[in-house]
């Protein structure tokens, strides 16, 4: 056994495997973890879905099929490529489409990722992992922004 310090990694994806679907909840995971809860005016925007889109492009090989769900209509033109693995979605109500896909995809082992407490009651009526969004950002890694010697001068 080495003695050197291996960062814990989250319960997650302690068992996550190809065969798993993370279903993630991607305003509430921004709101929580991107904007650190700042105004929701920022939320909507562009760049800051493809921070999201970046960051969980970077979940280890083999994690599984990752669903990013977004509330509100597809601004995504087809040209947009997307990491392997991931896809975006955009429904009415993000809440609402992770619950019909949790009960449509019984074969496979779902996470979901969210803070908002009912959703995740919901979804775990239904049999599925339930992740915060701190601990689904720090299995994607950090990003180079992140990282305190990234500070200009």
């Amino acid at each position: 056994m080495s003695s050197e310090a291996t960062p814990r990694e989250p319960r997650g994806l302690q068992s996550a495997g190809s065969n798993c679907e993370w279903l993630v909840d991607a305003y509430n995971v921004i709101h929580v973890t991107l904007l650190g809860g700042t105004d929701r005016s920022r939320w909507w925007t562009a760049p800051v879905r493809a921070q999201l889109i970046e960051r969980a492009g970077r979940l280890p090989p083999g994690a599984g099929q990752i669903w990013l769900v977004f509330d509100g209509s597809d601004p995504i033109q087809p040209e947009d490529a997307q990491p392997g693995g991931l896809k975006q979605i955009f429904a009415p109500s993000a809440d609402e489409w992770i619950v019909r896909r949790l009960k449509t995809s019984p074969d496979v082992e779902q996470i979901v990722v969210t803070a908002d407490r009912r959703l995740a009651g919901r979804c775990r009526h239904h049999g599925a992992r339930i992740l915060s969004p701190g601990e689904f950002v720090r299995a994607c890694g950090e990003t180079e922004a992140d990282s305190p010697d990234s500070e200009k001068s």
